[in-house]
């Protein structure tokens, strides 16, 4: 590949080097200095640096920053000569084989190496058809390498397993074709996560993606209706044991997808509200959508809506604050479906605005009654709020919050309280050390969220 010219180091003044260009497009610079920066300032540099005869940098980038930071006289630097800048690429990588990498920089690399191997994946290839054509008419064959995979070749270079470099490469195309949440590939560079679990969770996005674009394809098309499909519960309490993953939410923000359905309903719950308090052809107004999965049960149903949030989260939801209550252009609702932020439950955006981020508690049952009786307004007569409340825990208090409770005295200042349904959340999703600490100390945790039926005063009249 290549020959070392000097044996032994040479002692060069670091403002005389050069950082190879491809390095910065490959290590992202994560790792701190600081550790770094003391040893030398201790001990001095201990490994010599490794550069061309043009005095490009190989190996040694972040020595060669901390020393130009220090202002050393001098470094020092072994000599290597590569044959071209294959080879440069080849040894840039090599150089960094024992090195801690994020997934991110082990990805970079394979993308720099890939054209090179690329060209050697395609010269073995003529070969072996060359040896081919050669076979097929009688003639000598010289032996050929054995067949692989241009992908081992890669993972041979950067030192990892193949099917490691495959997830990876996987992951970050996913991520770069905008079918899996960046937040997948943050914490998988952070440590957070697994290659395996980061994998899984990018195939797991991508195969809900698919299904979520075939039930809209199938709504579009008319051809199917979710009402027909669903299994109506007769009672005023709907136990649903699991989410309908055909309404899944894989959502947008700004242009990144967003894994997962914390915030919004189960489709099995507004299904049921829509099959109980609204018809086809109706119309119905979410103030607080979210990722729009009312609109789109709303859709599957063939009934009519509308959705808006201070934050949407899907691209057919448009922005805009609660508070400010129904925009000019809002149409008349046969229903308003109202889900609010449970208190502090989770925060759904940095917007000061958003009430995921209201800490007082009497702030907060202001802002939700207050949205209810403007968004009451667009109401036609006959027509119906839903709102939907679950229970907060806070956790430095170490409180179980009944908010529904507090939700539906005020409502009763607004509306005549037409039903009250109760929605048992699973068992499952609470924590097993939360269920032990409030069995020790007796103390109830919630499992019920309460949906509130409201006809306004105007309506019942």
């Amino acid at each position: 590949m290549s020959e070392p010219i000097d044996a032994a180091p040479i002692l060069l003044p670091p403002t005389s080097l050069t950082p190879h260009p491809k390095n910065e497009a490959i290590y992202t610079g994560s790792t701190s200095d600081l550790d770094l920066r003391e040893s030398i300032q201790r001990d001095g540099i201990l490994e010599p640096l490794v550069a061309t005869s043009a005095n490009v940098v190989l190996s040694g980038h972040r020595r060669l920053r901390v020393a130009l930071d220090l202002k050393l006289d001098a470094v020092p630097v072994r000599r290597i000569d590569p044959r071209n800048e294959e080879d440069e690429v080849d040894l840039l990588v090599a150089f960094n084989t024992q090195r801690k990498k994020t997934a991110t920089e082990i990805y970079n690399e394979a993308m720099v190496l890939k054209p090179y191997y690329a060209s050697r994946a395609a010269e073995r290839q003529a070969e072996g058809r060359r040896a081919g054509a050669a076979a097929r008419h009688g003639k000598s064959t010289p032996d050929l390498e054995p067949r692989r995979r241009m992908i081992d070749d890669l993972a041979a270079a950067i030192g990892v397993k193949r099917e490691m470099l495959r997830r990876i490469m996987r992951v970050h195309e996913a991520i770069e074709g905008q079918t899996a949440p960046q937040r997948v590939l943050e914490e998988l560079n952070e440590g957070r996560l697994s290659v395996h679990e980061a994998y899984r969770r990018v195939r797991r996005c991508q195969r809900l993606a698919r299904r979520r674009e075939a039930m809209d394809r199938a709504i579009e098309s008319g051809d199917f209706n979710y009402e027909d499909e669903l299994e109506i519960q007769p009672f005023d309490v709907w136990e649903f044991r699991r989410r309908d993953n055909d309404f899944h939410n894989i959502a947008m923000d700004g242009d990144v997808i967003i894994e997962g359905s914390y915030g919004s309903p189960p489709a099995q719950l507004i299904a049921h509200a829509l099959a109980y308090w609204t018809k086809p052809g109706d119309m119905v107004v979410d103030p607080m959508a979210g990722r729009g999965q009312v609109e789109r049960v709303a859709r599957a149903m063939r009934r009519r809506a509308v959705s808006f949030d201070l934050v949407p989260r899907a691209d057919f939801v448009a922005k805009l604050d609660a508070m400010t209550g129904p925009p000019p252009e809002c149409p008349l609702a046969d229903l308003v479906f109202l889900d609010p932020p449970y208190g502090l439950t989770h925060k759904y955006s940095k917007d000061p605005r958003d009430l995921s981020r209201c800490v007082s508690e009497d702030a907060w049952l202001g802002a939700v009654l207050d949205i209810a009786r403007r968004w009451m307004t667009v109401i036609k007569p006959g027509g119906r709020m839903i709102v939907l409340i679950g229970s907060e825990y806070r956790r430095k208090r170490d409180q179980m919050m009944d908010r529904a409770w507090a939700v539906g005295r005020g409502l009763e200042t607004l509306g005549r309280i037409e039903r009250r349904v109760q929605i048992p959340y699973a068992t499952s999703m609470f924590d097993p050390r939360r269920t032990a600490h409030a069995i020790e100390h007796r103390w109830m945790l919630s499992r019920i969220r309460e949906l509130f039926v409201i006809v306004s005063r105007e309506s019942s009249s």
